[in-house]
């Protein structure tokens, strides 16, 4: 395995139920879509204290999951009562209302911030990422998308979770934005000036070519995610 530092330039989706990847390089046009194996390119947004691996969904009080719903949060913020009814884990209050994850790990008592539980998602991306490519010393830097909803604060607990774990994020954007650019650079509507995408990026294998190509109008991007269903307005 290669030892040289190496850029790459990534696109993650921290999704509440899973997550996924695509990454491209200085060298190449290429963008491809990280594969989790058994042909998925999905990641379970999970974090498991107990003998699963992180990335496989189970459920279990100290398997935690679906923090995407709270990163950024208060204790007393008003969702909070109806989320955690729906959690097969409980969450706690610490001082200013700031929340709280407590789990079970090799008969010790952990406590986690939401934030924490997503950076070891965004750990196991960057792992599975360097399994892929071979090289040990990677300068990730990551688009992330993110909820059109989300405010400053969830915003920054997102960016504070990619940086514990190493990962440099250049841009953050709304969810239906990235899936719009994606379909924009793909039929070549426009071009979006930035590192990551001032190449002819080539689609990613998988991905079918639409059926009708629509270079100019307006365009009504959906995003169906495991916990918000999202909508961006763009024209060209």
């Amino acid at each position: 395995m290669s030892t040289k530092n190496k850029d790459l330039y990534v696109g993650i989706d921290l999704g509440t139920t899973f997550s996924s990847l695509s990454y491209s390089d200085n060298n190449t046009q290429c963008v491809t879509m990280l594969d989790f194996g058994i042909s998925s390119s999905l990641s379970a947004s999970t974090v498991n204290f107990t003998q699963t691996p992180i990335g496989v969904s189970v459920e279990n009080a100290n398997v935690i999951g679906e923090v995407k719903r709270f990163i950024g949060l208060t204790y007393d913020d008003p969702a909070i009562k109806t989320i955690c009814k729906e959690l097969s884990y409980k969450i706690d209050k610490e001082s200013h209302n700031r929340i709280t994850i407590p789990v079970v790990y090799n008969g010790k008592q952990y406590s986690f911030y939401p934030e924490e539980i997503s950076a070891f998602v965004f750990s196991n991306l960057k792992k599975q990422l360097i399994h892929k490519t071979g090289v040990k010393e990677i300068n990730i830097r990551a688009v992330l998308c993110c909820p059109v909803s989300f405010n400053d604060a969830q915003k920054e607990a997102t960016l504070r979770a990619a940086q514990y774990a190493g990962i440099d994020v250049v841009k953050l954007i709304p969810e239906p934005t990235a899936a719009f650019y994606f379909y924009s650079i793909r039929n070549h509507a426009f071009n979006i000036e930035n590192d990551v995408t001032k190449k002819d990026t080539k689609v990613p294998s998988g991905y079918p070519k639409m059926p009708t190509e629509i270079n100019e109008g307006i365009f009504l991007t959906f995003d169906f995610g495991g916990g918000t269903l999202d909508t961006t307005c763009s024209s060209t």
